[in-house]
């Protein structure tokens, strides 16, 4: 659980824009061409870590069966703010932010947790109608 904090930290310190340490100083228009860089790349690697975070809470669920609550613990660790905010941080043009089978599967062993994401503004998953806002 440290270690999934740790990473939504840090990509959300990516996500917006932190610097990671970088000076102030005149960079001859590096800074903007790194800047395009990490909104290209940021929305891919905030929506990857995001799959392999329900991934894992899914395979985990079916793995500790009726003993495990993996569903309460993603909950409390990710709110319905937060999850819909890791979905919007995640979206992008090349298309929706989970796969119909991830969704699939969180409908049928984790449903609080599929409502929660479905509840979210976007495309959320294949084939999915965007929410409004």
């Amino acid at each position: 659980e440290a270690s999934l904090l740790e990473n939504i930290d840090k990509l959300y310190s990516e996500v917006l824009g932190s610097g990671g340490g970088r000076d102030s100083g005149d960079d001859g228009g590096q800074r903007s061409s790194d800047q395009e860089v990490e909104q290209d790349t940021a929305p891919q690697a905030f929506r990857e870590l995001l799959q392999e975070t329900l991934w894992s809470a899914l395979l985990t669920a079916r793995g500790g069966g009726a003993h495990s609550d993996v569903e309460n613990g993603v909950m409390q660790t990710l709110e319905p703010s937060a999850l819909s905010a890791c979905i919007s941080a995640a979206g992008g043009s090349d298309g929706p932010v989970l796969p119909g089978s991830l969704m699939r599967g969180l409908a049928a062993e984790l449903p609080c947790l599929h409502a929660a994401l479905v509840a979210a503004p976007g495309p959320t998953a294949e084939g999915a109608q965007p929410t409004p806002r």
